[in-house]
């Protein structure tokens, strides 16, 4: 159980060499029940960052954390979730943009003896940001699912070989909209785990949710060379024809995912 709650309505932020400022940001307390406007400020120090929450009229401290290497430190497409000793607290920001923001800071200290990651080591970092802001747009996620015939000779192909789904373990690679993840459930998959590097993954949240699927499909934001899935699983499924057929190097992803 989380001790803590935040939630981010408006998030605008200031930041300099050394630190970031978050205004406007509704903090709620779980074991102390309060809730009150606050300015989230992080210092950064050789081998820590000080997490300062202050309510924005009285200037009272909230709560000050020390964010460490050893601190853990978990996200999803819009929340991040700390543990210290002194407190765990969960934080919600209204959008993945600001999120990523927020994570690129933690991401100095924490986990910093943790390995290049697999896609780190063959993709270049201008290469990576370009493509997962590319499938973050909305509109590109809507042409691919308007185009008929490709959307609907996956949904065919699943529902053709529902024996190879039914009751089991899925994950999406590269999920995008979560429009197969969807065809894994109609087909009937156990659990889908639906990996989605881009911001699009916030809107597949929001579908998932307003289907009432959150039992069935969990949205996992990040790279699937960087994230962990709980349990083993039975099928693979993906999208991975992009321009030119396999200019987005997918078969990479689908080897190491297996």
């Amino acid at each position: 159980m989380l001790s803590r709650t935040w939630h981010a309505s408006t998030f605008p932020f200031v930041m300099t060499d050394t630190s970031a400022s978050f205004s406007g940001v509704h903090l709620q307390r779980i074991d102390v029940p309060t809730e009150s406007t606050v300015t989230v400020r992080l210092r950064h120090y050789e081998t820590s960052i000080r997490l300062d929450a202050v309510d924005s009229g009285s200037s009272v401290q909230i709560v000050s954390l020390d964010i460490e290497n050893s601190t853990e430190w978990c996200r999803g497409a819009v929340r991040h979730v700390l543990f210290t000793p002194r407190a765990s607290v969960a934080l919600q920001f209204p959008n993945s943009e600001i999120s990523m923001t927020f994570a690129s800071h933690l991401s100095r200290v924490c986990g910093t003896e943790r390995s290049q990651s697999a896609f780190d080591r063959r993709t270049e970092d201008i290469s990576a940001k370009q493509y997962f802001q590319f499938y973050g747009y909305l509109s590109q996620q809507q042409n691919m699912m308007l185009d008929f015939t490709r959307t609907s000779t996956y949904q065919r192909a699943f529902l053709q070989n529902a024996v190879d789904f039914k009751d089991k373990i899925v994950i999406d690679v590269g999920a995008g909209s979560g429009i197969l993840s969807f065809f894994a459930l109609q087909a009937g998959a156990k659990k889908v785990y639906a990996i989605e590097g881009s911001s699009v993954a916030e809107y597949c949240e929001l579908l998932v949710k307003h289907n009432r699927v959150e039992d069935k499909i969990k949205v996992i934001y990040g790279k699937v060379e960087e994230v962990e899935i709980p349990e083993k699983v039975d099928v693979i499924i993906s999208e991975p024809m992009g321009y030119m057929l396999v200019n987005e190097r997918m078969l990479e992803t689908f080897i190491h995912a297996r």
